[in-house]
């Protein structure tokens, strides 16, 4: 396709995902606010510092505390960007640069599709994929890490192509080569689990090792190639290694690793984060921690079906992988893939079901959207061959009710998500905001802290300090409203489990005094 219509396809999808972004005017929920609060403290020129505290795997010394100990901070960067170069510390302007990266993603999904196919019908259903996408629709034009990932995901596969597909493998593709290490540094510094993308680039030296021949020559060739790779990681990821070595006296932040650790999803915000151990896991017993995996298994499995297949595009996408896996590509792709689902399943099933897997399987849409269009027309030839179908009028007839397929599936979970008629997807916000101002009439001060359910969120939309409510005991709560001086405590319907008797009744319990039931929350303090 000429380049003057890939301009076309991004100056659309650019109005489109703006303006679909413009129905939500707040971050929304806990990770988009993250990164929005933390973008905003490096465009003030505050540093990568939170003025509050989400978890306590690092066991954080005090308010403010080092950032991005857990979640990774390029979506921070992006948004930072965006507030610089604007001006303004906007929810608006901090989600500029992730809109200007949506409307890449048609022409990206477009771009493997014209390699693929030479009918223009195909483009217009590549671009239609890429702009409504489905569940992802409410994600990629705010603060968050679908949007990058969707990008680096694709622009990876498409350079790993390209090595795989050279017609003389003798031959050191250096700078590809750089390229692809480059890219999964940058989708490392995107997610932690991004670091599967530099295991990639080593499968892409593997594949063209066993093209070439197992050689001795061969693999001298494929050492240089996965030096520059490691090189192409480094030079993205190095700065950021020696920050955590200056900071924590490691390359990676102290208690990043306890998330192998965990018995339930809320074991993220426990305190003392030093009960999560090996042995604790082991005491749930076996059959528990067989459980929790095949519940991960089962829920990645549907996440797979339903958000990456979109239900109605998965037969195609099955037909799709089947015509391709004789290629190099394809067959790095399922690898790839299949790493990831044991990864988010296995090693950490509670991140991987509670929207880890739903995050990281975004790297692979795009490649998902060409090989259903490769499966589309096989089913067209077959539909030919078999039910002597006319074969225009078959296409034609495909493509458009998948189109009315993928229109309505993105409509429902759109809306079922936002709910632009009622501003839903805003509301936590303006609650931060009236709780907040209802604080400080009782405490009669602009100054003071609270313990609450999402302090991202809550900093974000009031710029006032909170920290994480723990999923701990009452007595671990204490403990932390002592030592990060906390004046409140505010309890709402998503309590842990641990602390549900502050909510279902409601009053005097330990030395917390029931101050106030204000809208949907119940504020306590210490006695």
């Amino acid at each position: 396709m000429k380049k003057k219509y890939y301009l076309i396809v991004y100056a659309l999808s650019f109005a489109f995902f703006l303006a679909v972004g413009l129905m939500q005017k707040t971050p929304g929920y806990m990770d988009a606010s993250y990164y929005y609060a933390t973008g905003r403290q490096l465009a003030s020129g505050e540093g990568a510092t939170e003025p509050f505290i989400w978890n306590y795997l690092n066991d954080p010394k005090a308010i403010p505390t080092p950032a991005f100990t857990y979640w990774m901070p390029l979506s921070a960067l992006l948004a930072a960007f965006g507030m610089w170069i604007t001006n303004s510390d906007s929810f608006l302007a901090a989600r500029l640069p992730f809109v200007m990266l949506a409307a890449l993603i048609p022409c990206l999904t477009v771009y493997f599709v014209s390699k693929v196919t030479t009918r223009k019908i195909y483009f217009g259903l590549a671009a239609v994929f890429g702009l409504l996408s489905g569940s992802y629709l409410p994600y990629l034009s705010i603060t968050e890490s679908f949007t990058p990932f969707f990008v680096l995901g694709a622009i990876f596969l498409l350079i790993a192509g390209r090595v795989l597909e050279i017609e003389n493998p003798k031959k050191i593709m250096g700078f590809q080569y750089l390229a692809l290490g480059a890219i999964a540094g940058l989708m490392h510094l995107t997610r932690a689990d991004g670091i599967l993308w530099l295991g990639g680039g080593f499968l892409v030296v593997m594949f063209v090792w066993l093209q070439r021949g197992k050689t001795v020559g061969n693999l001298k060739q494929s050492t240089i190639e996965l030096t520059l790779i490691i090189a192409g990681y480094l030079l993205v990821m190095s700065g950021w290694f020696l920050r955590n070595r200056v900071l924590f006296g490691s390359i990676f932040p102290e208690g990043s690793n306890l998330a192998i650790w965990f018995t339930r999803y809320d074991d993220l915000f426990m305190y003392p984060a030093r009960s999560l151990t090996f042995s604790r896991m082991v005491e749930t017993g076996l059959s528990n921690i067989l459980r929790v995996r095949a519940r991960a298994c089962l829920t990645n499995l549907e996440t797979l079906i339903g958000v990456a297949g979109n239900v109605v595009l998965l037969p195609f996408m099955v037909i799709g992988a089947w015509k391709e896996h004789k290629k190099a590509l394809t067959r790095l792709f399922l690898v790839m893939l299949s790493m990831l689902f044991l990864l988010m399943a296995i090693i950490f099933p509670f991140a991987g079901y509670r929207g880890g897997f739903f995050h990281s399987i975004s790297a692979f849409q795009v490649y998902l959207w060409m090989l259903a269009i490769i499966g589309i027309e096989t089913m067209v030839h077959w539909s030919v061959r078999k039910l002597k179908w006319v074969e225009t009028k078959a296409r034609t007839l495909f493509v458009v009710v998948l189109i009315l397929g993928i229109a309505g599936m993105t409509a429902i979970s759109y809306i079922n998500k936002v709910q632009p008629a009622s501003g839903t997807w805003d509301l936590d916000y303006s609650n931060y905001r009236l709780l907040a101002d209802e604080l400080q009439k009782l405490s009669g001060s602009s100054d003071f802290r609270v313990m609450i359910n999402d302090s991202p969120g809550y900093f974000s939309a009031t710029h006032k300090e909170a920290i994480q409510l723990s999923s701990g005991t009452i007595q671990d709560i204490l403990e932390l409203t002592n030592r990060y001086d906390i004046d409140y405590l505010i309890v709402d319907k998503d309590v842990p489990e641990s602390l549900r008797s502050l909510y279902d009744a409601p009053g005097d319990q330990a030395e917390y005094s029931l101050v106030e039931e204000f809208g949907s929350y119940l504020i306590y303090n210490q006695e």
